[in-house]
């Protein structure tokens, strides 16, 4: 039997939505197809500079044992800088100690390597070929429902199938380097700054003694406020030069709270308040992302180096 609801679906799509859907669908296996193939374009040849670079690095990394050690940038051996003892002097030098990208898609490297039993220096080097042709297939995905959410299907469906064949994307994604993953927690971010835009900050709480009650903080909004957050702080994990992405959430945020209507002169000030704290909240949450996700940014002049240590 066919279900009432799809039969629906079906009468409200014209020829032109099945034709959109069926090349869109084609354009984006098409995509995803060249991302995954050819991953061994290079026959073992060192022919790009930055994955040459990285991949030396990555095979002198290792996961740390213990979270402690994580975090302990002077002697963790996820960090490719230089090791230093206690009293802060120098010991050996690390793998790169003049690293020019972003600790956390390194991490994500090396775990996943570690993981698969994939850590010599061709093996890596593929398998990061694999990782950045699967973070731009979730690219594809994320500008799918960013489109969705502005303009509706129909656009966001038309901008993943452009996006699948676009020619750059589809050679990134052939390259162990951070750019494809930088570009994956960019699109996360604008996604949950979209999210934040169209989701009224506030609401009306009930209030017996007041017809129209007092602003509060609308709930829904919190997971939003947290995904940027998170997705903020592991994007310039990523790639520092994205940290102007941050412009995004007082934007987003004073979208959400324009409509708000005020009933009472203390509604400001309520307004105030709680915005304040919610982008405070947001700037905590990203600052955190990043100290968990970026650890090597941060050391203390002496002994050992802590979560909470912020030098």
């Amino acid at each position: 039997m066919t279900n009432p609801s799809q039969e629906t679906t079906r009468k409200s799509l014209s020829k032109w939505d099945i034709l959109l859907i069926e090349i869109s669908i084609v354009m984006i296996l098409l995509g995803v197809f060249y991302r995954f193939n050819w991953r061994n374009w290079s026959e073992g040849a060192n022919l790009h500079p930055d994955e040459y670079g990285l991949t030396n690095t990555l095979t002198q990394l290792h996961m740390p044992a213990s979270f402690k050690e994580y975090i302990n940038t002077r002697l963790s051996m996820i960090s490719p800088y230089d090791r230093y003892d206690e009293y802060g002097q120098f010991l050996f030098s690390g793998p790169d100690n003049r690293m020019r990208w972003g600790q956390w898609p390194i991490i994500i490297l090396r775990w996943a390597g570690e993981k698969t039993n994939q850590t010599g220096y061709n093996e890596i080097r593929l398998l990061g070929r694999t990782l950045s042709a699967v973070a731009d297939t979730i690219t594809l995905l994320l500008l799918f429902l960013i489109g969705k959410r502005l303009l509706g299907w129909r656009a966001g469906l038309l901008a993943s199938a452009l996006s699948a064949l676009t020619v750059l994307q589809i050679q990134q994604s052939h390259y162990m380097t951070v750019d494809t993953f930088a570009l994956t927690f960019t699109m996360l971010t604008i996604y949950a700054g979209v999210r934040i835009a169209q989701e009224p900050a506030f609401m009306r709480k009930s209030d017996p003694r007041i017809n129209a009650g007092k602003i509060a903080i609308n709930p829904r909004i919190w997971s939003w406020i947290i995904l940027f957050g998170i997705g903020y702080g592991m994007t310039v994990a990523s790639k520092i030069n994205l940290a102007v992405l941050g412009a995004i959430l007082p934007v987003a945020f004073f979208i959400s709270v324009i409509d708000t209507k005020l009933h009472y002169r203390q509604d400001i000030e309520r307004i105030i308040g709680l915005s304040a704290a919610i982008l405070f909240a947001a700037c905590f949450l990203a600052l955190f992302a990043f100290r968990l996700t970026q650890p090597a940014s941060f050391r203390a002049a002496s002994g050992d180096t802590t979560l909470l240590t912020l030098h």
